[in-house]
């Protein structure tokens, strides 16, 4: 299985803020929902969620609009390493 992209458009805009309801960042809301608790302490991520850093939080947005779990697309992650 592969994939190849030819054009890829990158919003400069988009990764410094967000609009209500989006988010950016994706892998980080993932990260913090899925890791166990030895990777949560490896990371230093103790008690941290997306809504305590700035790239992750200022939309006010945390939860995906399409129903799919972050926990679930990190085990994905994880699985496809």
């Amino acid at each position: 299985i592969g994939a190849s992209i030819e054009t890829y458009l990158l919003e400069k805009v988009r990764l410094i803020s967000q609009s209500e309801g989006e988010r950016n960042y994706h892998v980080f809301y993932e990260m913090l929902m899925g890791m166990n608790d030895e990777e949560i302490d490896q990371f230093l991520l103790t008690d941290y969620t997306a809504e305590d850093f700035k790239m992750t939080s200022c939309s006010g947005t945390f939860d995906r609009r399409d129903g799919v779990q972050d926990v679930d697309t990190y085990v994905e992650l994880r699985d496809a390493l």
